[in-house]
């Protein structure tokens, strides 16, 4: 039982890096713009928030109450504004987690993950359902999507933009050899989180159609730009995998470093599949922006 807990604490330790890396982050920028006192009251709410959650602790849940009722509205917004862009930034965490779990599984030739469409039909081969079974199955079913409209998803392109960079450099950090190149990487991500406090979550004014058309257009060209950049890596990391493969089988390099080159080109295939799927979702947004499928 040892041994498997210190499997999954080691599998999880790179989230748990990452969210504290940006939760460092974040608290240096809230102490800088917002003052000491500020940070100090943030670090106490989420201090007792960690008592009440792991000790269940009474005193730390009646202090904690009556410190947030005791709040003036001014605190009150750099709090609410605090822990929601923490909670942001953990999702990034938790987005480049699942894609770093999913590479390592890949790598590892594991069997498909539970919830993926290939381990489903796995499981139904398994069972010895035939596929004329399910088809038939589905032919019958009543299928119903339930839709839901989160009142506080973040639909502002500047918000949007800054949590995308942060993404993307968060993703590099892993592949970076020197420390110039972690400092440097560092330093643009203190920037983007001091972009990323800076903006509103929420717009004052209600957003025009021209917004909505400008938002949609920009994420879609954007996106576009960006799967270029990612066939020309996949192209790329080929030619290095095929050169590391052939140097490896005569002998003139050893077998790490064309497993790397491997891993390094499933990185990238896996970051251009997303990509291509991610610039469909935004064409059909772009389509709906400019009045495709009104009834």
């Amino acid at each position: 039982m040892k041994g498997r807990t210190e499997r999954v604490v080691n599998k999880e330790q790179p989230l748990i890096d990452d969210i504290r890396l940006l939760g460092q982050i974040l608290g240096d920028i809230v102490r800088e713009q917002e003052g000491e006192d500020a940070f100090e009251l943030i670090e106490a709410i989420r201090k007792l928030s960690v008592a009440i959650s792991l000790e269940q602790s009474q005193p730390a849940a009646e202090t904690l109450d009556m410190l947030l009722r005791s709040l003036p509205s001014d605190r009150a917004v750099s709090v609410c504004r605090a822990f929601t862009y923490f909670s942001h930034l953990a999702n990034i965490a938790e987005d480049r987690h699942h894609i770093r779990r999913r590479e390592a599984h890949d790598i590892a030739g594991d069997r498909p993950q539970d919830g993926s469409l290939e381990r489903c039909f796995s499981r139904l081969s398994e069972k010895g359902i035939m596929p004329e079974a399910a088809v038939t199955m589905l032919a019958d079913a009543w299928l119903s999507p339930v839709l839901t409209a989160h009142p506080t998803e973040v639909q502002r392109k500047s918000i949007l933009d800054s949590e995308r960079s942060i993404a993307e450099l968060l993703a590099r950090r892993g592949s970076l050899r020197t420390e110039r190149d972690r400092a440097q990487n560092l330093k643009s991500l203190k920037a983007r989180v001091s972009q990323l406090w800076q903006t509103r979550l929420l717009r004052l004014s209600k957003l025009s159609v021209e917004d909505e058309i400008d938002n949609a257009l920009s994420a879609y060209i954007a996106e576009q730009q960006r799967n270029q950049e990612l066939a020309a890596g996949v192209a790329a990391s080929k030619d290095a995998y095929q050169l590391a493969t052939l140097r490896y089988r005569h002998g003139l390099t050893n077998f790490l470093v064309a497993l790397d080159a491997e891993r390094t080109l499933l990185q990238a295939e896996r970051a251009y599949s997303d990509s291509n799927t991610l610039i469909a979702t935004q064409l059909v947004a772009l389509y709906k922006a400019l009045g495709g499928w009104n009834e």
